[in-house]
Protein backbone atom coordinates (compact mmCIF):
# COMPACT_ATOMS: atom_id res chain seq x y z
CA UNK A 1 0.00 0.00 0.00
CA UNK A 2 1.41 3.55 -0.75
CA UNK A 3 2.31 5.92 1.97
CA UNK A 4 5.29 7.55 3.69
CA UNK A 5 8.39 6.53 4.92
CA UNK A 6 9.88 9.26 7.95
CA UNK A 7 12.89 9.66 9.78
CA UNK A 8 12.32 11.62 12.86
CA UNK A 9 14.45 13.07 15.08
CA UNK A 10 13.83 14.78 19.08
CA UNK A 11 16.50 17.16 20.51
CA UNK A 12 15.97 15.21 23.97
CA UNK A 13 17.54 11.71 22.28
CA UNK A 14 20.53 12.86 20.39
CA UNK A 15 21.70 9.94 18.16
CA UNK A 16 18.86 8.41 17.48
CA UNK A 17 15.49 8.34 15.01
CA UNK A 18 12.61 7.07 14.76
CA UNK A 19 12.36 5.54 11.26
CA UNK A 20 8.87 4.50 10.48
CA UNK A 21 5.73 4.38 8.31
CA UNK A 22 2.21 6.02 7.84
CA UNK A 23 -0.78 5.69 5.73
CA UNK A 24 -1.24 9.37 5.74
CA UNK A 25 0.21 11.52 3.05
CA UNK A 26 0.83 14.41 5.74
CA UNK A 27 4.01 13.19 7.65
CA UNK A 28 3.23 15.86 10.24
CA UNK A 29 -0.03 14.44 11.38
CA UNK A 30 1.74 11.36 12.52
CA UNK A 31 4.63 13.75 14.44
CA UNK A 32 2.00 15.12 16.12
CA UNK A 33 0.35 12.03 17.61
CA UNK A 34 4.04 11.14 18.19
CA UNK A 35 4.37 14.20 20.78
CA UNK A 36 2.45 13.43 23.87
CA UNK A 37 2.69 12.77 27.73
CA UNK A 38 5.64 10.56 27.37
CA UNK A 39 7.70 12.93 25.17
CA UNK A 40 9.26 16.26 26.38
CA UNK A 41 9.74 17.82 23.10
CA UNK A 42 7.93 17.54 19.51
CA UNK A 43 9.47 15.49 17.29
CA UNK A 44 11.18 17.03 14.10
CA UNK A 45 11.11 14.89 10.58
CA UNK A 46 14.36 14.57 8.59
CA UNK A 47 12.81 13.19 5.84
CA UNK A 48 9.91 11.52 4.98
CA UNK A 49 9.33 10.14 1.24
CA UNK A 50 6.51 9.09 -0.49
CA UNK A 51 6.51 5.26 -1.44
CA UNK A 52 4.39 2.47 -3.30
CA UNK A 53 4.43 0.28 -0.51
CA UNK A 54 5.04 1.65 2.89
CA UNK A 55 4.89 -2.08 4.70
CA UNK A 56 7.83 -3.32 2.28
CA UNK A 57 9.87 -0.35 2.67
CA UNK A 58 9.73 0.26 6.03
CA UNK A 59 10.47 -3.39 6.42
CA UNK A 60 13.63 -2.41 4.46
CA UNK A 61 15.23 0.17 5.68
CA UNK A 62 15.01 -1.59 9.35
CA UNK A 63 16.55 -4.99 7.95
CA UNK A 64 19.76 -2.55 7.04
CA UNK A 65 19.67 -0.47 9.90
CA UNK A 66 19.65 -3.71 12.35
CA UNK A 67 22.73 -3.32 13.86
CA UNK A 68 21.81 0.49 14.71
CA UNK A 69 18.43 -0.34 16.35
CA UNK A 70 18.26 -0.18 20.04
CA UNK A 71 15.66 -1.99 20.93
CA UNK A 72 13.78 -5.04 18.77
CA UNK A 73 10.50 -3.52 19.67
CA UNK A 74 10.84 -0.20 18.89
CA UNK A 75 11.88 1.59 15.93
CA UNK A 76 14.22 3.95 17.14
CA UNK A 77 18.28 3.59 15.66
CA UNK A 78 21.67 5.30 16.87
CA UNK A 79 22.17 6.79 13.35
CA UNK A 80 22.84 9.68 11.96
CA UNK A 81 20.17 11.47 9.59
CA UNK A 82 23.11 11.93 7.09
CA UNK A 83 22.82 8.71 6.34
CA UNK A 84 19.67 7.97 6.37
CA UNK A 85 18.34 10.56 3.65
CA UNK A 86 20.00 9.00 0.97
CA UNK A 87 18.67 5.95 1.88
CA UNK A 88 15.28 7.25 1.62
CA UNK A 89 15.35 9.27 -1.27
CA UNK A 90 16.33 5.96 -2.90
CA UNK A 91 13.27 3.93 -1.73
CA UNK A 92 11.35 6.72 -1.96
CA UNK A 93 8.95 8.28 -5.35
CA UNK A 94 8.72 11.91 -4.12
CA UNK A 95 10.40 13.81 -1.12
CA UNK A 96 7.34 15.09 1.26
CA UNK A 97 9.60 16.14 4.25
CA UNK A 98 7.44 19.12 5.71
CA UNK A 99 8.73 22.28 6.22
CA UNK A 100 9.82 23.79 9.65
CA UNK A 101 7.93 26.45 10.60
CA UNK A 102 10.91 26.69 13.93
CA UNK A 103 11.34 30.78 15.18
CA UNK A 104 9.70 33.40 15.57
CA UNK A 105 11.88 35.80 13.93
CA UNK A 106 10.21 33.30 10.57
CA UNK A 107 6.80 33.30 11.90
CA UNK A 108 6.83 37.84 11.68
CA UNK A 109 8.13 37.31 8.28
CA UNK A 110 5.42 35.13 6.49
CA UNK A 111 5.20 31.71 5.87
CA UNK A 112 8.25 30.58 4.41
CA UNK A 113 9.37 27.36 2.60
CA UNK A 114 13.17 25.78 3.80
CA UNK A 115 13.81 25.28 0.81
CA UNK A 116 14.55 28.52 -0.35
CA UNK A 117 11.08 30.01 -1.44
CA UNK A 118 8.52 32.23 0.02
CA UNK A 119 4.99 31.53 -0.84
CA UNK A 120 1.13 33.30 -0.22
CA UNK A 121 -2.06 32.03 -0.01
CA UNK A 122 -2.25 34.15 -3.50
CA UNK A 123 0.44 31.98 -4.61
CA UNK A 124 -1.41 28.99 -3.86
CA UNK A 125 -4.33 30.02 -5.51
CA UNK A 126 -6.56 30.32 -2.21
CA UNK A 127 -7.99 33.85 -2.34
CA UNK A 128 -8.63 36.13 0.62
CA UNK A 129 -12.31 35.76 2.02
CA UNK A 130 -11.71 31.78 1.58
CA UNK A 131 -12.14 29.31 4.45
CA UNK A 132 -9.57 26.52 5.43
CA UNK A 133 -10.10 24.00 7.82
CA UNK A 134 -7.91 22.23 10.25
CA UNK A 135 -7.93 18.64 9.74
CA UNK A 136 -7.16 17.43 13.56
CA UNK A 137 -9.76 19.56 15.25
CA UNK A 138 -12.36 20.71 12.26
CA UNK A 139 -11.57 24.72 13.24
CA UNK A 140 -12.41 26.93 10.16
CA UNK A 141 -10.11 29.98 9.80
CA UNK A 142 -10.88 32.82 6.90
CA UNK A 143 -7.90 33.59 4.83
CA UNK A 144 -7.37 37.81 5.62
CA UNK A 145 -3.96 38.37 3.50
CA UNK A 146 -0.82 37.04 1.63
CA UNK A 147 0.11 34.95 4.60
CA UNK A 148 -2.51 35.82 7.45
CA UNK A 149 -5.51 34.05 8.29
CA UNK A 150 -8.52 35.45 10.73
CA UNK A 151 -8.50 32.66 13.87
CA UNK A 152 -10.64 32.86 16.47
CA UNK A 153 -11.46 36.99 15.89
CA UNK A 154 -7.83 37.58 15.64
CA UNK A 155 -5.43 38.00 12.44
CA UNK A 156 -2.75 35.40 12.84
CA UNK A 157 0.12 34.01 10.47
CA UNK A 158 -0.60 30.01 9.99
CA UNK A 159 1.72 29.12 12.66
CA UNK A 160 0.13 30.91 15.42
CA UNK A 161 -3.32 29.57 14.67
CA UNK A 162 -2.66 25.79 14.41
CA UNK A 163 -0.87 26.10 17.82
CA UNK A 164 -4.42 27.38 18.88
CA UNK A 165 -6.78 24.64 16.94
CA UNK A 166 -4.29 22.28 18.76
CA UNK A 167 -3.89 24.17 21.99
CA UNK A 168 -0.17 23.37 21.71
CA UNK A 169 1.73 26.42 22.80
CA UNK A 170 5.33 24.76 21.86
CA UNK A 171 4.00 23.49 17.87
CA UNK A 172 6.64 24.28 15.29
CA UNK A 173 6.12 21.93 12.50
CA UNK A 174 4.86 22.35 9.44
CA UNK A 175 1.63 23.88 9.51
CA UNK A 176 -0.02 23.59 6.08
CA UNK A 177 0.45 19.58 7.14
CA UNK A 178 -2.64 20.80 9.03
CA UNK A 179 -4.93 22.73 6.99
CA UNK A 180 -7.13 21.70 4.04
CA UNK A 181 -8.77 24.04 1.51
CA UNK A 182 -11.96 22.31 -0.55
CA UNK A 183 -10.43 18.84 0.97
CA UNK A 184 -7.37 19.26 -0.13
CA UNK A 185 -4.27 19.75 2.00
CA UNK A 186 -2.76 23.11 2.14
CA UNK A 187 0.53 20.91 1.46
CA UNK A 188 -0.24 19.05 -1.25
CA UNK A 189 -1.30 22.99 -2.96
CA UNK A 190 1.65 23.87 -2.25
CA UNK A 191 3.99 21.22 -3.41
CA UNK A 192 1.49 20.98 -6.47
CA UNK A 193 2.74 24.72 -7.21
CA UNK A 194 5.89 24.28 -6.46
CA UNK A 195 6.54 21.40 -8.77
CA UNK A 196 4.30 22.76 -11.57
Amino acid sequence: MAGVIYALSNPEMPGLLKIGRTTSEDPTRRMYELYNTSVPVPFKCEIAVEVDDETGAEAAIHRMLTHCRVNQYREFFRVDASEIKPMLLFLGTRDVTPEEEAGDERESSGLNDTRGGRYTFELLGIPVGSTITCRSTGDTAEVSGSREVKFRGEVLNLTRATRLALENDSFRSDSLGYWTFDGVPLRRIYNEARSG
